[in-house]
């Protein structure tokens, strides 16, 4: 027995306070996981610390940051220990099809990143042609555009043999779509050629793209959806349009397609060229992915989402400057004002009507600057949900390769699935409170040897970032 296997039963083996005291009870009340069991011992702790550090407002205490140390090396060696049942970590293909004009480019650029839109080529024909084949190929996500059926049947009959030749190598499949007929014939017809060759109906993905260009009735007035940013709709009817421009997509696919199980979920609204939204989409295309390929895929949406925050920070810094350059005018304005009206002056009518532009021209700008100082303060709140979502999709990713690789381990050995379950559900007990009390998260020192983590760390900001140093250890192994 090696020193990782007598690790592990040591682990199980090892007397628990929890599991003692239901030894006297019938054995339908003795069915507690592992995974509760083990909570069942620490959460007291927990609580305790919880509710001292919430009054102090101070760091997690260091028998805390001890706690969840132990639990990454705990699921990093059962990991190492089990890593040759696992399958093998790889880069994940994503097949984007839609009609040429339905944004598809930006899409690409905007979800994974403008490096992978620069390295991609055109495999066959080029972007002014009807029949065309275009490919991104990079270290870390394998990307395929084609266009959408439809517009012939000449061209279909083609579409279809390169459809299938790419079908079978994907993981996941984005049909991008745009008002004002999502469900036109060519989307359909692209949608059931996916299930003709096998695809799932759930593993199909549909982007909502260029939401400017929907119109909605009000008022018997004919109104245009505005989108600001990452801000997104910017009125409460033009979310209540988007949402009745989904449900009537979505009950156009159900009655064409009657043998696919479309939902909601699966009909993403976004915008591509702002990345508004950005996080739903990648939500959805993390749920279609194999856990093996999600690993790959988490280094690009790394990259994406800091260029779309980039992007929108420029936007911010551009309404600031034009805010300052609004209060300089009322300055001037109000100033010149000020001298009119002191200004003794025998044409006093003539006077008055000069005084009464000013102050038309002064209210107009304090109007024009209320507006701006109240969108910037959105984005600026965008900005900060936009942060929380970068954590929530990071942890998204960890979750759902950890469920993989759970399940992998557990079917080979159940007692070692239990371990990883058990040191989750502690990383998961600590990871709020972590997340509440720390502002600024640092990197963790995370070793690839059988040293996990720097053991003499005491400061929070080791686990600040939880996901992000379970994140290393389990990939060090695996």
């Amino acid at each position: 027995m090696d020193k990782t296997d007598k690790f592990i039963d040591d682990l199980l083996s090892k007397p628990n306070p929890a599991i003692s005291a239901k030894q006297n009870k019938s054995p339908e009340k003795q069915k507690s996981s592992y995974a509760e069991d083990l909570l069942a011992q620490v959460k007291p702790e927990l609580d305790r610390e919880q509710t001292k550090n919430t009054a102090s407002n101070e760091n997690l205490s260091e028998s805390q940051s001890e706690l969840v140390e132990k639990q990454i090396v705990i699921l990093g060696e059962t990991i190492k220990k089990y890593r040759h049942h696992l399958p093998e970590q790889r880069k994940p293909t994503i097949l984007i099809c839609g009609k040429i004009g339905n944004g598809k480019t930006t899409t690409i650029n905007t979800i994974f990143g403008k490096k992978v839109g620069e390295v991609g080529h055109f495999s066959r024909g080029t972007d002014k042609d009807e029949v065309y084949e275009w490919q991104a190929n990079t270290e870390n996500i394998n990307i395929v555009d084609l266009p959408g059926l439809g517009d012939s049947e000449k061209n279909d009959k083609i579409f279809q043999e390169i459809y299938r030749k790419h079908v079978k190598n994907a993981d996941g499949f984005i049909i991008v779509v745009s008002p004002p007929r999502p469900a036109e014939y060519g989307t359909l017809k692209t949608a059931k050629l996916l299930i003709e060759c096998g695809v799932s109906s759930k593993h199909i993905i549909f982007g909502f793209n260029q939401l400017s260009n929907l119109r909605y009735q009000q008022n018997d007035r004919l109104q245009q959806v505005q989108l600001d940013g990452l801000i997104g709709p910017t009125t409460p009817n033009h979310v209540k349009a988007i949402a009745n421009a989904k449900e009537i997509f979505l009950n156009d696919l159900r009655k064409e397609i009657p043998e696919a199980s479309f939902c909601e979920s699966q009909i993403i609204e976004y915008d591509s060229l702002s990345g508004w939204n950005l996080h739903k989409m990648l939500h959805a295309v993390i749920e279609i992915l194999p856990f093996e390929a999600l690993a790959k895929l988490r280094s690009v949406t790394t990259e994406a989402q800091k260029e779309v925050k980039k992007k929108e920070e420029e936007q911010l810094k551009r309404e600031l400057e034009l805010i300052l350059e609004k209060q300089e005018y009322l300055r001037n304005k109000e100033k010149e004002l000020d001298s009119r009206q002191t200004r003794e002056d025998n044409l006093f009518q003539k006077g008055k009507s000069l005084g009464e532009q000013l102050q038309q021209q002064i209210n107009k700008a304090q109007a024009e600057l209320k507006i701006i100082e109240n969108t910037s303060q959105r984005r600026v709140e965008g900005l900060d949900i936009f942060g929380i979502k970068v954590k929530e999709t990071d942890e998204n990713i960890f979750d759902k390769v950890l469920d993989g690789i759970e399940e992998t381990i557990t079917a080979v050995n159940p007692n070692a699935g239990k371990v990883v379950r058990g040191a989750r559900e502690v990383i998961r007990q600590v990871a709020p409170i972590a997340r509440d009390i720390v502002d600024q998260v640092s990197t963790a020192i995370v070793d690839t040897g059988t040293k996990v983590v720097d053991a003499g760390t005491k400061a929070v900001k080791d686990i600040g970032n939880f996901v992000g140093k379970a994140w290393n250890s389990i990939t060090s192994w695996w």
